[in-house]
């Protein structure tokens, strides 16, 4: 649990703005659902066999999911399938379809090696299937998605990239923070914490907006190295965990030179915080005390 401290905030239940949109979001899936029943024809293209299809499952559950991954889902032999995708996206499947989950979390022990992903969209599809790889957000933001398609080409195997809902853009909506914003940010650099040496931090320090993914467990670093770089300390700083996953939402509001010790008054620390997104620079002040959430 958080404290109450003015840069700690338990999220509390959302506004009616919210749920009016979720609740719109559910009722197109229905409608999604009954005319599959009564043989319609669906609103996305048919999926070919022998074909892999590298779809993004979007930030949360089906609610944010493109029309196009929805149908691919849908339609799926086998589904390839993230640790980060909610799992209410797998129910949306058939009951024929196969389901093969390939955890893939920085530095876990059970993470699936990339290679053994790479070999199992290649050997299921050779078998004729329909393959949908199914990864959280967007394929072609942090996805890893590369090493598949080049394996893929490698392979000779037709691939089809379909584009997704990004935690990036999603996670800090969630929390009312507007990534550009009239006379404070013309700017967005969006970054990954697994990369924290490789960051331009003077290019970085200069930036309207500094959005980062995987960032949890290394921006303690990065907030000291932005500071060394010119950035102000004073800098705000709004880390949103599990944006649309109600039992789990939090924000920690903070700025770059108190993060470290809001972060110990938090009682959070590394893997506590993940999976988050952390944004940086004027907007994230906007950061509210309630979250969107999905009713």
């Amino acid at each position: 649990m958080f404290s109450t401290s003015p840069s700690t905030t338990n999220l509390l239940l959302a506004g009616a703005g919210a749920a009016v949109g979720f609740a719109a979001a559910a009722l197109l899936l229905d409608r999604l659902r009954s005319r599959e029943r009564c043989g319609s024809v669906p609103p996305f293209p048919s999926l070919k066999k022998g074909t892999v299809y590298l779809v993004g499952a979007g930030p949360a559950g089906p609610e944010l999911m493109t029309l196009w991954a929805y149908g691919c889902v849908r339609q799926a032999d086998v589904l390839v399938v993230d640790d980060l995708v909610d799992s209410r996206i797998g129910e949306l499947r058939r009951p024929e379809c196969e389901v093969m989950g390939v955890p893939k979390r920085g530095g876990k022990a059970d993470s699936t090696p990339q290679a053994e992903i790479d070999q199992i969209l290649v050997r299921e599809a050779k078998k004729g299937k329909s393959v949908v790889r199914l990864k959280g957000g967007d394929p072609l933001v942090f996805g890893r998605v590369w090493s598949e398609v080049k394996s893929l080409r490698e392979a000779k195997v037709p691939f089809v990239l379909v584009p997704g809902v990004s935690s990036a853009l999603s996670a800090p909506a969630a929390a009312t923070i507007p990534l550009t914003e009239k006379e404070l940010s013309a700017s967005m650099l969006l970054l990954s914490g697994h990369s924290a040496d490789a960051i331009d931090y003077e290019c970085a320090a200069r930036a309207d907006t500094v959005v980062l993914l995987m960032a949890a467990k290394s921006f303690p670093s990065i907030a000291a190295r932005l500071e060394a770089a010119g950035a102000s300390p004073d800098t705000p700083v709004a880390a949103i965990k599990s944006a649309y996953l109600p039992e789990e939402q939090r924000v920690l509001r903070s700025t770059l030179g108190s993060w470290t010790a809001t972060v110990e008054a938090a009682g959070l620390g590394g893997r506590l915080l993940s999976p988050c997104v952390i944004v940086v620079g004027k907007v994230a002040a906007f950061a509210e005390d309630t979250m969107q959430k999905q009713t």
